[in-house]
C-alpha cells in the first residue's frame, strides 16, 4: 500500500494525524517511553514550528493535532526517526526482546530498514 501523504499545498493546515506503531504493538506501557515521546514532542515546538493542539498517547499509538509554521511532513519524519532511535535504546536496556523481534521481523516494515517502529503511514 502506498504511504499517504501530506499534501504539499495544505502543509501549514491544522491536522489530525495517528501516528501507530508497525503490527500495532504495545511499546508505550512504562513512563520511560512516555516521556520519549513528550520530550521529541516538545523539542519539535520549541525548535521545528510545530504547534500542537492536542494530543494523547496510546499503549501503540499517538493522535495530534497539530499544524506546523514549516513542513509538517517533515517534522513528523524527523520526530520518527528520533524516537525510534530512542526508544530502541531503551528497549534494548530494558531486555524487551519479544518486542525487538516483532520489530525486527515485521512483514510490513520497509524492505530497506532493518527494523522500524512506526508504520510508514499517518
Amino acid at each position: 500500500m502506498p504511504t499517504k501523504r501530506i499534501n504539499l499545498e495544505q502543509e501549514t493546515n491544522m491536522h489530525f494525524l495517528t501516528i501507530t506503531t508497525i503490527e500495532w504493538i504495545d511499546i508505550f506501557t512504562k513512563m520511560e517511553y512516555f516521556q520519549i515521546i513528550c520530550d521529541s514532542l516538545n523539542f519539535c515546538q520549541l525548535l521545528k514550528g510545530l504547534k500542537i493542539f492536542e494530543y494523547v498517547i496510546m499503549p501503540n499509538h499517538l493522535h495530534l493535532i497539530t499544524r506546523s509554521i514549516n513542513k509538517l511532513s517533515q517534522n513528523i519524519s524527523d520526530f520518527k526517526r528520533h524516537t525510534t532511535n530512542e526508544i530502541l535504546k531503551l528497549l534494548k536496556q530494558d531486555n524487551r526482546k519479544y518486542i525487538l523481534k516483532l520489530l525486527n521481523n515485521s512483514f510490513k516494515r520497509k524492505r530497506s530498514t532493518k527494523i522500524q517502529l512506526w508504520q510508514r503511514e499517518n
